[in-house]
């Protein structure tokens, strides 16, 4: 295909993130081995995404883009409640996973050489007692939003 020079004059602003892609595409063509993309390249794909952008927009009313708009907002705060949640319960399993390490070292059970067959197969106080306290738990839980 026959490429064409053009110019055109930016701003200072849109200079700058020109020269902040090109230095991020340069960043992951070195840590992925890829080649990396020239000047004529980004904006020519920069062109082509905001005129797909706009064909798409022609469309849709103002009415439309502002529903999306809010919908889309929705969307964003309702998975950071999500995110939260998923970060609640990493920091509460990685709490745990201590407690069991301290637990295994207070036991002896990680100097052992045979401490992991030890471990599973010794039956301890707290494996019955454990699960009818968490099964309490639960059923009270339950019963709160009954």
């Amino acid at each position: 295909m026959r490429k064409e020079s053009i110019t055109f004059r930016v701003d200072a602003e849109t200079k700058t993130y020109l020269i902040q892609l090109l230095a991020l595409e340069m960043e992951r063509a070195e840590k992925f081995g890829l080649t990396p993309v020239s000047r004529s390249e980004l904006l020519n794909e920069a062109v082509k995404n905001y005129y797909f952008y706009r064909m798409n927009a022609r469309d849709s009313d103002p009415v439309t883009e502002n529903i999306m708009k809010e919908v889309d907002q929705m969307i964003r705060q309702n998975n950071a409640v999500l995110v939260n949640a998923i970060n609640s319960s990493h920091y509460d399993i990685r709490i745990i996973h201590e407690y069991v390490r301290l637990l295994c070292k207070a036991l002896n059970f990680d100097e052992a050489k045979d401490g992991l067959e030890k471990l599973l197969n010794t039956e301890m106080p707290w494996d019955i007692a454990i699960p009818e306290k968490v099964d309490r738990e639960i059923n009270m839980e339950a019963k709160k939003y009954e």
